[in-house]
């Protein structure tokens, strides 16, 4: 029996560089460099269709077992595939997906990496995150909280902090403050996580949060401290 799985997440060749150092970050990886076919059940047999099934996510059945690189997994007979994908209308992405078979022996992987690689993507998008952070100008940290990666980068002026931008990554999604100077490491959803609003009674400018609108969280007569503070306390929260 064959359940071969894609990961949601898009692994761009150009940042290749970031994946393995990400690979190299999980024990019982390793990463295969130019190995064309990896090891899976060998034939598909009609029997996985889930929303992450690899054919409906841009990966033709008949390419089951093929692939540009591969990363074999420590105590599993099947390996993980990096895989052209086409995108919803079958055209060709460029992109890589981590495909692999988590029927039997493939358990391994799932346990280690998650069903769509999602603990490995993870890692991936927050070393691209620092790398295009740091070419930016910007000095870059990440550190582990819980089980998230935060990606912090900061830019001083002498002493003086002038700006600060944090990436909270979680399985295949992270969150951050939204801001030009961030770099494009996916596709965005937008959705708005709090507001600024002057309130004529009080005469003050007032910040509230999206999860609780009748709350006050902060206010001042300054716009810019509110808009301060709102940052802080987001960028705050995400690291949590």
């Amino acid at each position: 029996m064959s359940h071969v799985v894609a990961g949601e997440v898009l692994i761009d060749p150009k940042h290749l560089d970031c994946l393995v150092a990400a690979i190299a970050e999980i024990p019982g990886l390793h990463f295969r460099e130019n190995q064309k076919e990896f090891k899976w059940f060998g034939s598909w047999v009609n029997d996985y269709d889930a929303k992450d099934a690899a054919y409906k996510l841009g990966i033709k059945t008949e390419d089951y077992g093929k692939c540009d690189h591969a990363i074999s997994v420590d105590g599993s007979g099947y390996e993980i595939g990096l895989m052209k994908c086409n995108d919803a209308n079958g055209n060709p992405t460029g992109k890589y997906r981590l495909v692999y078979d988590f029927w039997g022996t493939g358990k391994v992987i799932r346990d280690l990496v998650g069903s769509q690689s999602e603990g490995l993507c993870q890692r991936y998008g927050a070393n691209v995150a620092a790398k295009l952070l740091k070419q930016k100008g910007y000095t870059v940290t990440k550190e582990t909280v819980g089980k998230k990666i935060v990606v912090k980068a900061t830019s001083y002026a002498g002493l003086a902090l002038i700006a600060c931008h944090v990436l909270a990554f979680d399985g295949n999604k992270y969150t951050g403050v939204y801001s030009d100077q961030l770099p494009d490491i996916g596709m965005r959803e937008i959705t708005r996580a709090s507001s600024i609003e002057f309130n004529n009674t009080t005469n003050k400018w007032e910040v509230r949060f999206t999860e609780t609108p009748n709350v006050v969280s902060y206010s001042d007569t300054s716009r810019e401290a509110c808009v301060s503070w709102e940052i802080a306390e987001l960028q705050r929260r995400m690291q949590q």
